[in-house]
This record gives structure tokens, sequence and C-alpha cells, in this order.
């Protein structure tokens, strides 16, 4: 068990104290659902007292007690110990994770591969929800008080510099775009944002709508142009990078990553029974290919052998002639 404590210098930070109290009651509520990181209780307090001089002050401390986890998908990235087969284990189970947030209409916001923590085996649950929102209504909008894009910038869909996606109808598709750049980086170890935001005149368009439309009329506006202004970004090829992509599947995985993390929000795979199926697809075939490559192996092992004794059985005709 590890134990997750709010700061208490933080405490007059009324924006991150209820964030971390959110994500108490988002785990809370999502207990005993696989895929998700186990929390033993909700926020729990306890209070220590200090003798400051002849005054006592009583100090309480706030945190949320969870399942120790082995790892974390950053952790397997950075030290490169996954091979092709278990990544996309891993990543069959993230998106069950998601799959199993979005059912209960939350959003999660903050996707990142550090955020996805490994226990035992192929084991890989959700955690840190310290920016979710269940979209019922139920939760204030964190923009309240938090007036940047919701998330880490490096994950972050491009329909979020203009802050639609967050407390919307549409909030589900960023957390689809996070999806596609971890899988992108599991392969590639390079941040996919990177490279598709650097287009100076997208990013100065995604920030003049923001600046200039009042929130109502941001999806519609931004749902017009995103096709026009997205067309100049070119996505990389996932296997272009090094040869960790296995051959036999880097088209599927390419094209995988690059229609759960499209630019047009509204054209993202986000069905997850397609995923899922599409990743089984790459599953199969890279199994078939090692099936066939340890095939080649013995046989190449017993042509040699057939080689051998045939260059013994001409050595001995020769020794007796």
């Amino acid at each position: 068990m590890v134990l997750k404590f709010y700061h208490p210098s933080h405490n007059t930070n009324e924006d991150r104290h209820n964030r971390f109290r959110r994500e108490g009651d988002i785990l809370i509520r999502l207990k005993g659902n696989p895929n998700i990181v186990e929390c033993i209780d909700g926020v729990c307090t306890f209070a220590i007292p200090f003798n400051y001089g002849s005054n006592q002050i009583i100090q309480k401390f706030e945190y949320i007690p969870l399942k120790k986890a082995d790892s974390s998908i950053e952790q397997i990235i950075d030290t490169g110990t996954a091979s092709p087969e278990e990544f996309l284990l891993y990543f069959r189970e993230m998106c069950k994770g998601i799959a199993r947030t979005h059912n209960q209409r939350i959003c999660h916001r903050d996707l990142k591969p550090g955020n996805f923590l490994v226990f035992h085996g192929n084991d890989v649950r959700l955690g840190d929800f310290g920016t979710a929102k269940f979209l019922d209504g139920s939760m204030p909008d964190i923009r309240e008080q938090y007036h940047r894009p919701v998330g880490d910038v490096e994950y972050i869909a491009p329909e979020t510099f203009c802050q639609i996606g967050i407390g919307d109808m549409h909030a589900f598709c960023a957390d689809v775009f996070a999806l596609g750049a971890i899988l992108f980086e599991m392969f590639t170890k390079e941040i996919l944002t990177h490279y598709i935001y650097r287009d100076r005149t997208f990013v100065s368009s995604l920030v003049l709508l923001n600046s200039h439309l009042p929130t109502r009329n941001r999806t519609e506006a931004y749902l017009g142009i995103i096709d026009y202004i997205g067309s100049s970004i070119r996505f990389p090829e996932i296997y272009s990078f090094n040869d960790f992509v296995p051959k036999s599947i880097k088209l599927h995985l390419d094209i995988l990553y690059k229609d759960l993390a499209r630019i047009n929000l509204i054209r993202r795979l986000s069905n997850f029974s397609t995923i899922y199926r599409r990743i089984d697809i790459c599953l199969l075939t890279l199994r078939n290919e090692q099936k066939y490559r340890k095939w080649r192996e013995r046989r190449k092992q017993m042509h040699e052998k057939k080689l051998t004794k045939l260059r013994g059985n001409k050595n001995a005709k020769y020794e007796i002639s």
C-alpha cells in the first residue's frame, strides 16, 4: 500500500485542494473496476500536534491510500524493457481503463504514460484523477480557477487549446487523442505533439479562436475550420524512427495511432470495440510472424544437419576407395 498525500503547504490553494478531493471521490466511485488503480479508501485525515513556543499547533494531513504499483508505462518506455507484443498487451489494457472510465461518464483529461500504473503481469491500471470530471453536471468545471488547457501540454488534443472538449459533449475525444499519442511514444520514444504542433500557423489559429470568440461559440467555429487549418499537419510514420516496430505490423500500427490522434475530433477512432479488434489483429499477425520465424529457423537447422551428414558420407566413401 502507498499513501498519496496532499502537501499541507498548498492548503491555501483552493483549486489544488479541490482537485485532490475530487480524485478521492472519483476513485471511490470507480472502486472495484478492473484497469482502474485500486484505492483502499477515499480521502483520509490525521492530525499531528506541534509545539511552537508556548502554543500548540494542530497540523492536519490528507491522504488517499492506494494499492502499490510495480512501475508505470512511462518507466517501461524509458527503460526499453518491453517487447512490441508486450506494449500491445499493455495498450489494450490501457484502452480498457479509459473505456471503463468513459462508461461511468467520467473524462480523465490528463492521460500520459506516467498515469498508467503497471502491477503484476499485464495488469495496467489508470490513476491520477485530479483533473477528471463527471459529465453529469455533478462537479464544477475546474476552468473557473484553472485558465490553462487542462492536462499535460505534451499530450493534449488540439481542441483543448480552444477549451472545448473540457466540460462538453466532446470531452471524451481528447482522451482518445492522448491514447494515440501514447501509442506513438511506446514504439518511438518520441513525443507526438512535438511534431504535429510545429506548425505555427496552426497553433496561432487555435489561440486566435480561443481569444476572440465566447466559449459558447467555439465548438461550432472550431469544427467548421479544423479540417482547413489542420490540412498542413503531417503525422510522422511510427516506423520511421527505429527498427523496433515489426515490419509485419508497421502499417497496421501506423494507421491505428493516426486514427486515434486525428486533428479533427469528430473523425477520431473512438469506438473501443474497433480499437480492441485492431490491436488483436496486430497481436495475431505478430505471433504468426514469430511462429513463422521459428519454423524457418528449424528448417534451416535441419537443412544444415542434412548437409553435414552428406559431407560425412562422401568423406567416408573416399576413405574406403
